[in-house]
């Protein structure tokens, strides 16, 4: 009777010394494992709002000392001086006043190449084959490419200004990612950039702005008229501070 109590008692502290063995090594196991790495969320980044990307594109235009524009009237026309009319200008900015273009301009019912340069309150004019000289334009008269670029009165102005401004998409613009937006602007905010061309009626309002740089890269304007001459503007924007010389043509 004692010897079965002894191997019974035997067996007993073999099983527990067993369980132990095998929970120490669980433990030691669990102790050694490394822990697995949660992964850190990348946060969300929310999309920038129509106004916030009107508000860099006009605060980059600030920025700006130089750049290459191109200017084309698709329907209407601004009087230079005359009874002149330029359709189209393409040419150099840089700042604070100094422009010079090439245009395409109506004379009479003939169209001729021109050119024009512009230093502070001064612009000359050159009808080429019909005159060999620089004409000095009067004071305030005719399209003046630094009112583009005026900070109360140019388009980073007019850009934070638009009316029911949103985000239509994403473009590529000649190979660059913009921002497309549009909205509507008073008449009133786009007489100036316009010689008061425009003035009468609303705009529709679209630009298209560098997703990377906010670098403005083209505006158009149309009049919401039901007039068949109602004026229709397309500007484009390039050659960003690059040099410029512009010098006096006389």
């Amino acid at each position: 009777m004692k010897r079965k109590l002894f191997l019974n008692t035997k067996r007993y502290v073999c099983s527990v010394g067993l369980l132990t063995t095998l929970l120490l090594t669980a433990l030691l196991a669990a102790c050694g494992d490394t822990p697995t790495a949660v992964p850190t969320p990348t946060p969300t980044v929310a999309p920038p709002s129509a106004r916030d990307i009107a508000a860099k594109t006009a605060d980059r235009l600030k920025e700006v000392n130089s750049l290459h524009f191109i200017v084309d009237i698709k329907s209407g026309e601004v009087n230079l001086y005359n009874n002149i009319s330029f359709k189209r200008a393409e040419g150099d900015y840089s700042k604070p006043d100094k422009y010079r273009a090439k245009l395409r301009v109506s004379v009479a019912i003939a169209q001729v190449d021109a050119e024009t340069v512009g230093i502070g309150d001064k612009q000359w004019l050159l009808l080429k084959n019909l005159s060999n000289n620089w004409v000095e334009l009067p004071p305030n008269v005719g399209f003046k490419a630094s009112i583009l670029f005026d900070p109360d009165k140019g388009l980073g102005a007019i850009v934070n200004k638009t009316k029911d401004l949103q985000i239509v998409g994403s473009e590529t613009l000649d190979g660059v990612d913009v921002y497309h937006l549009k909205g509507i602007v008073s008449g009133p905010d786009i007489a100036p950039i316009t010689a008061s061309t425009l003035g009468k009626n609303d705009v529709n309002f679209d630009v298209w702005t560098g997703k990377s740089d906010y670098l403005v890269r083209q505006v158009t304007f149309k009049e919401i008229s039901d007039s068949p001459t109602a004026s229709d503007w397309q500007l484009n924007f390039s050659k960003f501070d690059q040099p410029v010389d512009i010098k006096s043509p006389v």
